[in-house]
């Protein structure tokens, strides 16, 4: 696993894919929650529905394991699933729900991982609960991680802009969403 973010970055998915073939479950659940994650991060692209649920495996280990990285990544990792699988946007229920109980019990444990959480549980509103009242602190925590990426990941800027030049759309904000648009060229 110490390779396979390097790896699923360079876009060797398959190489990852392979390499984690095969699980056991007899590893220590600590190793055996960071392999699950990292062979459904190289699955994502290729079958968002494995992903989805090697995932869920992933927090499923991590809660029991007390890991907040992995726990809140998984959890990012399984609701992006949904968005990229076009799969019923019913399920964001679980995952958001999941989401608002661990919260309540746990801190996201770094500035990076908060980023990605705040990005899915946007979007995982936007297209399940778009009147939840949550929504727009949820916006604010992305605009935040929206003006830091700018500088530190292109990648993490697209992912943010994106999400919120949609739901700019969706509220009729529409000059906001081409500035987010056009913010893009270059990057």
């Amino acid at each position: 696993a110490r390779h396979a973010e390097a790896l699923v970055a360079e876009g060797r998915h398959e190489t990852v894919s392979g390499w984690l073939g095969g699980i056991p479950a007899s590893l220590e659940p600590e190793t055996r929650g960071w392999l699950l994650y990292w062979k459904a991060r190289a699955r994502l692209p290729f079958d968002p529905r494995e992903a989805k649920e090697l995932f869920s495996s992933a927090f499923e280990t991590f809660v029991t394991t007390n890991d907040d990285d992995g726990l809140f990544l998984s959890w990012a990792g399984a609701a992006e699933c949904l968005l990229y699988g076009w799969e019923s946007c019913r399920e964001y229920e679980f995952w958001i729900d999941a989401l608002v109980r661990k919260l309540e019990e746990r801190v996201i444990p770094s500035l990076s991982v908060e980023g990605r959480v705040a990005a899915t549980m946007h979007g995982a509103l936007m297209f399940r609960r778009p009147a939840d009242p949550s929504i727009h602190r949820w916006e604010k925590k992305v605009r935040r991680f929206l003006l830091m990426s700018r500088f530190l990941d292109a990648d993490a800027y697209a992912l943010l802009a994106l999400n919120l030049f949609h739901h700019d759309l969706w509220c009729g904000r529409t000059s906001r969403a081409v500035t987010l648009l056009r913010s893009l060229d270059g990057l």
